[in-house]
């Protein structure tokens, strides 16, 4: 699972941003057969590995979460 520095300086986890193995799909399709949506959540029941993108030359807005068309157009100036 990919993990980026917020603006705040802390380490996140990105589990949108992942590598899953196959075996996980049935527990994936239960999960939100079942009504689950926080993909933190699912993710928090399995063993995972994380991936720290903070080096020297990583951008630090690739992960950004843009939900509106203005956060939208901002990523794209930056």
């Amino acid at each position: 699972m990919a993990a980026a520095r917020e603006e705040d300086g802390q380490i996140r986890t990105q589990p949108v941003f992942c590598l899953l193995r196959i075996d996980l799909l049935e527990s994936l399709v239960k999960f939100t057969h079942g009504g689950g949506r926080k993909i933190d959540k699912w993710t928090a029941m399995h063993k995972t590995a994380v991936v720290t993108f903070d080096a020297p030359g990583d951008p630090p807005r690739a992960f950004f979460n843009a939900n509106t068309l203005g956060e939208l157009h901002d990523l794209e100036k930056s």
